[in-house]
């Protein structure tokens, strides 16, 4: 027997090994990867749908809703003031999301674009450069840089 057509055998063998095993773990990566990214999307429904639930329950809590601000009882207020920074902060972890490459740019932007809507009136603004402070200075780069070529 040749021990050095054996030992090039097992050479071929070992190296068609480990192409398969590289193979292999690509897709694993890309399953998983997937899996990530419709796990995000899911929790950022889950967000949002319960805070649209909470505008079907309190629809004076919406910005933009049927009564001016000042209109509102204080309760009322409290209540939009509130579902604002909500919709704020999901926005925020959606941005985060996005930066670490947890959430793909065509659903962050969906969600930008919404929350640049929301910020449609004169009193979101405010109330935005308000509360922006608590939020990550990058997001609100983020924002403020759309709100700044979006007509008030």
């Amino acid at each position: 027997m040749n021990w050095t057509k054996l030992s090039a055998i097992t050479e071929v063998f070992g190296s068609l090994a480990v192409v398969v095993t590289l193979i292999y773990l690509a897709v694993q990566v890309r399953q998983n990867t997937d899996a990530m990214l419709s796990s995000s999307r899911q929790a950022s429904l889950g967000a949002e749908l319960g805070l649209m639930y909470s505008l079907i329950d309190h629809p004076n809590a919406a910005m933009g809703g049927p009564l001016p601000f000042e209109e509102l009882t204080a309760q009322e207020q409290f209540q939009r003031t509130m579902l604002m920074n909500v919709t704020f902060r999901i926005r925020e972890n959606l941005w985060l999301q996005f930066q670490s490459g947890t959430l793909d740019a065509a659903t962050w932007e969906s969600y930008r674009g919404f929350l640049i809507f929301l910020l449609g009136s004169e009193r979101a603004r405010k109330s935005w450069n308000d509360v922006k402070r608590l939020y990550n200075p990058g997001f609100v780069a983020e924002i403020d840089r759309f709100l700044d070529t979006t007509p008030q």
